[in-house]
C-alpha cells in the first residue's frame, strides 16, 4: 500500500537532492517524520552539466530541517562506508543500521541480519556496514576515531 500524504514516520535518503523532491516531501510531516539523510554530496546531472552549479543554492538543508523533525540525522554516511568498507554501496546498510540504533525500525537486530544473509550478497559487508551505522548513531566520535586509525 502506498503511503499517504503526511505520514510517512521515517525518510531514509542516500542523497539529499531526492530527499528534498515533491515526491518524498509531500509524505513528511515536521511533527512526525524522523529523516536519516546521507550529507555526502553526490554530483547530479545539474553539477554535471554546470561546474558553477551549487549545492547550497538550492537550500536543501533548510527544505529537510523545516519539512522533517527536529531529531532527524544529518550524517555523510558514504566516507566512512568508502574508507572503512571501500564500497559506497555499504552506505545504504549504514544509514539502515544508524536508524535501527535510534530506535526508528520496528525489526530486531537479528530478523535484519537473518535479511542480509538471505539476500546473500556481499552477506560480510553488510554486516559490518549494519554495525559501523549503529556505531555511528552510538559514539560518532569513536566511528572517527576508527577512520583516523584505518
Amino acid at each position: 500500500s502506498r503511503i499517504v500524504t503526511g505520514t510517512a514516520d521515517l525518510v531514509l535518503a542516500a542523497d539529499e537532492v531526492v530527499a528534498v523532491s515533491k515526491d518524498t516531501i509531500t509524505l513528511c510531516d515536521a511533527s512526525r517524520t524522523v529523516g536519516i539523510i546521507n550529507s555526502h554530496i553526490i554530483p547530479t546531472a545539474d553539477f554535471i552539466l554546470n561546474r558553477d552549479f551549487n549545492f547550497q543554492t538550492r537550500k536543501v538543508n533548510s527544505v529537510l530541517e523545516t519539512e522533517l523533525r527536529k531529531d532527524s540525522a544529518f550524517f555523510d554516511f558514504t566516507k566512512p562506508a568508502e574508507a572503512l568498507l571501500g564500497d559506497s554501496i555499504a552506505t545504504n546498510i549504514m544509514m539502515l543500521g544508524f536508524a535501527y540504533q535510534r530506535g526508528l525500525l520496528p525489526l530486531s537486530a537479528e530478523s535484519i541480519q537473518q535479511a542480509i544473509e538471505v539476500n546473500g550478497v556481499s552477506i560480510k559487508m553488510n554486516t559490518q556496514a549494519f554495525q559501523l551505522g549503529r556505531l555511528a548513531a552510538a559514539d560518532p566520535a569513536r566511528l572517527a576515531a576508527m577512520m583516523k586509525g584505518q
